[in-house]
């Protein structure tokens, strides 16, 4: 029987939290992905709107009552609009990188090879420095409901021991929640900070466009603690040297 991925939330308050989205089986999975999850949502994704017949979100869990099959649904509905973005801007980039790294065959991955998990699992419009000391003031349960049930299924991934983020904000709140990253490399336009925990590497994606993550094939990134001399890498290189080296691990 093929296990199923289920993260707990306590919702004191009968929001409904969407704290993840993607993959429902954990052999499917080959990336995490740990977000922070701003941006108003709109009806479509606002439990509390007013005009409800418009929510999909409202409308699948009032219809279930189960948060994980809700899930289920939502991630094979690319109408959803969560859905729809983690397709476009984390699902293309998984078949770039694999591809990159195979490029004698073509891969085609969709968004049940991903498991997204958010820091905040509600919809704000903006990130600001309250919600940032609310997550710092609440820290233990971000570990305890978001970074230790992803890190503590991450080694079952293709990408084993790997966590993927985006952001100069989430960047921050890591900074205070882990510490210093062990690593970095940078390239003008973007940063890879790379965090350790709980023998896990969460790598952050700093700067570019958006959300959107950095070609994984370009060979543009240097080395900020010169381990690798004066050597350009690409991010999938990047991603193997963190898989392979051991001195990471320590």
């Amino acid at each position: 029987m093929r296990k199923k991925i289920i993260i707990l939330i306590q919702n004191q308050y009968g929001d409904i939290f969407q704290n993840h989205i993607g993959a429902t089986h954990i052999q499917k999975t080959l990336l995490f992905f740990l977000n922070l999850n701003p941006g108003g949502g709109g009806d479509c994704q606002d439990e509390k709107s007013a005009n409800r017949a418009s929510s999909i979100l409202y409308n699948t869990y009032s219809t279930n009552k189960v948060y994980s099959k809700t899930v289920e649904q939502l991630s094979n509905n690319l109408c959803y609009a969560t859905t729809n973005w983690f397709d476009k801007k984390r699902v293309n980039w998984l078949n770039k990188l694999m591809n990159c790294t195979s490029p004698n065959i073509v891969n085609k991955y969709s968004i049940d090879n991903i498991l997204c998990a958010d820091l905040i699992p509600w919809h704000t419009p903006t990130f600001n420095n309250k919600i940032e000391k609310y997550v710092i003031a609440h820290k233990q349960q971000i570990f305890d409901y978001v970074i230790n049930p992803i890190i503590s299924i991450r080694q079952q991934a293709t990408l084993k021991g790997l966590v993927f983020a985006k952001g100069r904000a989430i960047e921050r709140i890591l900074l205070q929640l882990i510490g210093k990253p062990i690593q970095q490399y940078k390239n003008g336009k973007f940063e890879i900070n790379i965090f350790k925990h709980n023998d896990a590497f969460i790598v952050v994606f700093v700067g570019g466009q958006g959300m959107y993550l950095p070609n994984p094939c370009n060979k543009k990134y240097l080395s900020e603690n010169n381990t690798e001399g004066n050597i350009l890498l690409s991010v999938a290189e990047i991603i193997k040297t963190i898989t392979d080296n051991t001195k990471l691990r320590t």
